[in-house]
């Protein structure tokens, strides 16, 4: 984990290649700067003491170029550091032109869609989330060969570029973790040509696309049924 430390914020970069996960912690928001600097920090150790620590505050502080001492007033820690010019250097910069919408209704989207994905890599599109974009409508699909969950969305703003684009499924899950916010908050997705970027309260959440394209599915749902027949949902689900 990168540890990126100026004079007004602490910027913390986390990177596997597929996701990259960036926060930022601005001075005030309980952040004291002594002095600026950047360090990469394994991420295991740190997680594992964070998680051991019971005060409120947490100090770390480099010594001797790379190596590092993280204390509270009755804990000590020691690790060897990594320069950060050796961590990788990551493009998150956002495009102009972008999707928003609640949090509330990307989760509806993704959590409607993303378990109709299919495991089998031997299908690699098939793997991921269908999301296309044409002016103001957004649509999410996801199929597996077998079953097919389509949900649909009106965004309150055009957009200049339409987007078909393939989201991993797992990548998707793992974002799904970070939505924790209020109904009333906004997401941001940032379309490019081999990623996506969203952007939620201090977070950037960047995931590879997959190549391919994605069958047409809209053949596959019938124009017409037999009967429609409506139900009690908690009934129904009982």
């Amino acid at each position: 984990i990168k540890f990126e430390l100026s004079k007004e914020k602490l910027v913390i970069t986390a990177s596997d290649n597929d996701i990259t996960i960036q926060t930022v912690i601005n001075k005030g928001d309980n952040l004291v700067i002594e002095s600026t600097g950047n360090i990469v920090i394994k991420g295991k150790y740190i997680l594992d003491i964070i998680r051991k620590l019971e005060a409120d505050f947490i100090n770390i502080e480099i010594i001797d170029d790379h190596k590092i001492m993280i204390f509270t007033e009755n804990s000590e820690f020691n690790l060897n550091g990594i320069d950060a010019k050796e961590f990788p250097d990551i493009d998150l910069e956002l495009s102009p032109d972008f999707v928003s919408m609640s949090i509330s209704s990307f989760k509806s989207l993704i959590t409607q869609t993303n378990y109709a994905c299919s495991l089998d890599e031997a299908r690699v599109v098939l793997t991921g989330v269908n999301i296309k974009i044409n002016d103001d409508n957004l649509e999410c699909s996801a199929t597996d060969s077998y079953r097919l969950a389509l949900k649909k969305h009106k965004l309150t703003k055009s957009v200049n570029n339409s987007a078909d684009i393939i989201i991993p499924s797992k990548n998707l899950s793992e974002l799904l973790k970070l939505l924790t916010s209020s109904d009333d908050e906004s997401i941001e997705m940032h379309l490019f040509s081999n990623k996506v970027i969203f952007k939620f309260n201090n977070i950037l959440f960047q995931s590879r696309l997959i190549n391919g394209t994605y069958p047409n599915t809209k053949n596959l749902i019938p124009s017409e049924s037999l009967f429609d027949l409506k139900l009690d949902t908690n009934e129904f689900y009982s």
